[in-house]
C-alpha cells in the first residue's frame, strides 16, 4: 500500500508470501531511496482514515498490478457488496513507476548470446 505521505507499507513475511516479484520491487524501491515499511503493515483503520493513496499487488507473471478497488462480497442479509476502498484516480503513479523501473532493470540485465 502506498500512503499519501509517500511511504510504502507491506505486511511482513509470514503474513504474506515472500515471492520473488515482491523481493524485486522492494529492492528497486530501496535502491531509489524509497523505504518500504514492513514493521507497520497497512491497516484497515488507515484505509478508513483516508491515508491510502494507492494499492498494488505483486505477481510472478505481471510483477506489479494496480488495485482499482477493494470489495467485501455480499454475505447473509447484506445483499449488496460493500466497496471498502477505491482508487482516487486512475493514474497509479507508484505502480507505473515500479513497472517502468522493472522494465528498465530487465533490459539492463538481459543478455543476448549468438547461437552458432
Amino acid at each position: 500500500v502506498v500512503y499519501k505521505d509517500g511511504t510504502f507499507r507491506t505486511a511482513p513475511v509470514g503474513l504474506v508470501l515472500p515471492g520473488y516479484a515482491r523481493h524485486l520491487i522492494i529492492q528497486e524501491l530501496n535502491e531509489r531511496g524509497i523505504k518500504v515499511n514492513s514493521a507497520n503493515p497497512p491497516t484497515i483503520q488507515d484505509m478508513r482514515d483516508g491515508l491510502w493513496s494507492e494499492v498494488f499487488v505483486t505477481s510472478a507473471i505481471r510483477l506489479v498490478v494496480p488495485v482499482e478497488r477493494i470489495i467485501m462480497p455480499a454475505t447473509g442479509a447484506n445483499v449488496i457488496p460493500l466497496i471498502l476502498w477505491e482508487a482516487p484516480n486512475d493514474e497509479y503513479r507508484a505502480t507505473r513507476m515500479i513497472q517502468s523501473a522493472m522494465y528498465q532493470r530487465g533490459c539492463r540485465q538481459a543478455t543476448v548470446k549468438n547461437v552458432v
